[in-house]
């Protein structure tokens, strides 16, 4: 049996140093930088409530239609597809049902909305926070009179997160329920989204979560239909 050197320990601990300091290196650099980002998305976050509840200090419109949400809301144009409304978008980007029902008062209901568009929940199922949407949303209908809100289905995913729409449709299911228990208009535009397999459609996004045009053009059409009424 050959003799143990401990020479070739010493050199071998030599070889890798190196590489094991880069990996540290780079899994705190990791670490940082998704703090980093936390952080920023946290500030933004924050930012945009502010600024909501500036603005709804020095409106005095006549009382608006309100969309409420995350970046889909954020994202939808709301003023250039119902032009024959005063609407007003309180979407914030990396918002949840918890974000919106505890900035709710603040930015939304401070409004004195005449009627209120609900579209929320994506972040929470990508993060695995479905299940928390529906009582959420019970206690925010809850300062609601009926027959003043409407709340959007949670839309499809693409491909890259297609195996959580099967959660979303469980989470859809509820949410239906809750809102017609509280006496609300429930649009389901999941179907509308939906391509043929199974994920949302690539026509209707760009990213696999956000919609494009396309996209905002069906739950726009949706939409009117809900305010049909309104609209001379």
């Amino acid at each position: 049996m050959s003799r143990f050197d401990p020479r070739a320990l010493v050199l071998l601990f030599a070889v890798m140093l190196p590489a094991n300091l880069y990996a540290a290196y780079k899994l705190v650099r990791l670490a940082l930088d998704r703090k980093g980002g936390a952080d920023v998305v946290s500030r933004t976050y924050e930012s945009q409530v502010r600024e909501y509840e500036s603005l709804n200090r020095e409106f005095s419109g006549r009382r608006p239609v309100v969309f409420a949400g995350d970046s889909l809301v954020f994202r939808f144009a709301v003023e250039e597809y119902f032009p024959q409304l005063t609407v007003v978008n309180r979407g914030v980007y990396n918002d949840s049902a918890t974000g919106l029902r505890k900035r709710w008062e603040s930015t939304v209901s401070g409004l004195l909305p005449g009627f209120v568009v609900i579209m929320i929940g994506t972040n929470d199922i990508l993060v695995g926070h479905g299940p928390d949407v529906a009582g959420q949303l019970d206690g925010i209908l809850d300062s609601l009179a009926p027959g003043s809100a409407c709340v959007l289905s949670i839309p499809p995913l693409g491909k890259e997160f297609c195996g959580k729409n099967d959660q979303v449709r469980a989470v859809n299911q509820v949410l239906q329920r809750v809102v017609k228990a509280k006496g609300q208009l429930w649009v389901d535009v999941f179907d509308d989204l939906n391509g043929d397999d199974g994920c949302l459609s690539v026509e209707f996004t760009d990213d696999g979560i956000h919609l494009n045009g396309k996209g905002y053009q069906v739950v726009s059409s949706r939409l009117r239909e809900v305010f049909a009424p309104w609209v001379k």
